[in-house]
């Protein structure tokens, strides 16, 4: 057996972290250092009291979904630091909508919300198919460990302007040059290790609750010919039973037991004379042999030994 050590929750594709922005189908991944994971599920009910009764009316309503994930994305050099922090604000501006115009103005009309897709190892994926789930995130918490140090990234940039301008002087016409030079440095602040927490909401792209896989009619005939037990799967699917939320690779382990047996010749063996104990010869002679050294023992004439 193998055993997934602490770097591989970094290194190991397995592991990363894949958000998608489904309206631009734009996608980031994530080399998460895992470090809280939360699955919550909240069934509510709509109770109502009534007058003398001292349990309340429920009905139900919904059962929802909504899962919280930390993870640390650490950076080894510049290039990693910088390629993280770009995914990182991706991941924040994948909380806004699509519009249709490309400026701010009043006219502008919402086209498409900002749902999300999430996957993460068999913890956070769809039922069966190991692929992203789809929701909303209410918010992410974006939090740089400053103290953990980071990178710094600087560009140089010189320009030089040259300028020319004629004076009339009484001797002639004065000619002086200006030459201006500009020199920008950009400095950023790169941090060497980032702290996520998402907070997302699922919503069910499948169905979820128990369901009869047989039609109405099927149904209906077997409760009418012989009463047939009728069986309740998890999604209406026999295959998928049991597979809720996050377990979708378990399978069923079937064990063969194999046994072997020698060959049995089928010509009979050959026959050996009957002997007053059943015994084969050769073992009849052995027996013969002990039974008169124990008759002469208990007579007295055994044999002396020094």
């Amino acid at each position: 057996m193998s055993y997934i050590q602490s770097p591989s929750l970094v290194t190991d594709s397995f592991f990363r972290i894949k958000i998608t922005h489904l309206p631009t189908n734009q996608l980031i991944s994530l080399p998460g250092w895992v470090t809280q994971f939360s699955d919550n599920f909240t069934s509510n009910w709509n109770p109502q009291n009534v007058y003398g009764r001292m349990d309340p009316l429920v009905t139900f309503e919904n059962t929802q979904r909504q899962i919280t994930l930390a993870f640390d994305v650490v950076s080894a050099n510049l290039d990693e630091a910088v390629t993280n922090l770009a995914n990182v604000n991706r991941l924040i501006e994948f909380l806004y909508p699509v519009y249709e115009g490309n400026s701010r103005t009043q006219q502008n009309t919402l086209k498409a919300a900002p749902l999300i897709g999430l996957e993460w190892t068999n913890l956070i994926s769809t039922l069966g198919t190991n692929q992203r789930l789809v929701g909303f995130l209410r918010g992410v918490n974006y939090s740089p460990e400053i103290g953990e140090g980071g990178f710094i990234k600087g560009d140089k940039n010189v320009s030089t302007d040259e300028t020319t301008a004629i004076t009339s002087v009484d001797e002639g016409d004065l000619v002086t040059t200006n030459v201006e030079t500009t020199t920008t440095i950009s400095k950023s602040f790169i941090p060497k290790k980032l702290n996520i927490s998402l907070d997302y909401t699922v919503l069910h792209t499948h169905l979820v609750g128990w369901a009869n896989p047989l039609s109405a009619e099927a149904t209906i005939a077997a409760g009418r010919d012989g009463g047939q037990e009728i069986r309740y799967y998890f999604g209406g699917d026999k295959n998928r039973d049991g597979l809720f939320p996050n377990a979708q690779m378990i399978k069923n382990v079937e064990t063969t037991n194999q046994s072997t047996a020698d060959v049995v010749p089928t010509e009979a063996p050959e026959s050996q004379p009957d002997t007053p104990s059943g015994l084969p010869a050769h073992l009849e002679e052995r027996l013969t042999e002990v039974n008169q050294a124990d008759l002469q023992r208990a007579l007295g004439n055994a044999p002396r030994r020094d």
